[in-house]
């Protein structure tokens, strides 16, 4: 009060607001791995690690997903005989479409519910602007988030 110099040592929080950017894409044309329906089986008896075939073991595909499935040939395994059965389930390349117009608002959504839920780590989530980038075949769904966050 009379010109007296005390020194305090400052204490207090730092707040402010960061945007954090989360970006999703959609694909209007992929390709994906589909079966044909068609299955090729392939049938052999192991016994003491040996393998005898019970049907031809050829594969007929170029491309197939593989099932493999084991059963014990005798009730009580007392002879440790199995059936392996092997089946492949022919695939194909195929270009899927998808409209993006039609699930567009199902995606926007989603996108920014999980991109709050990202940011909620963070701090405070104040503010979500979702816009979508067109590069023909491929949108990206680009989500900011404005968050208020404790920067001590």
């Amino acid at each position: 009060t009379d010109g007296e110099k005390l020194p305090v040592r400052a204490m207090g929080e730092a707040y402010g607001i960061a945007c954090l950017t989360y970006t999703q894409t959609f694909h209007c044309k992929r390709q994906v791995e589909s079966t044909t329906g068609r299955v090729h089986v392939m049938r052999h008896i192991e016994l003491f690690k040996m393998s005898f075939p019970a049907k031809p073991a050829q594969a007929i595909f170029d491309t197939y997903k593989e099932s493999t499935e084991y059963s014990y040939i005798f009730y009580n395994n007392f002879i440790p005989a199995r059936l392996v059965t092997v089946k492949h389930y022919q695939t194909e390349i195929i270009t899927e479409t998808q409209d993006f117009e039609k699930v567009k608002k199902v995606i926007l959504e989603e996108a920014e519910k999980q991109a709050e839920s990202l940011a909620a780590s963070e701090g405070k989530v104040t503010k979500t602007e979702t816009k979508v980038i067109d590069k023909g075949d491929i949108k990206y769904i680009q989500t900011t988030v404005e968050v208020e966050k404790s920067f001590l």
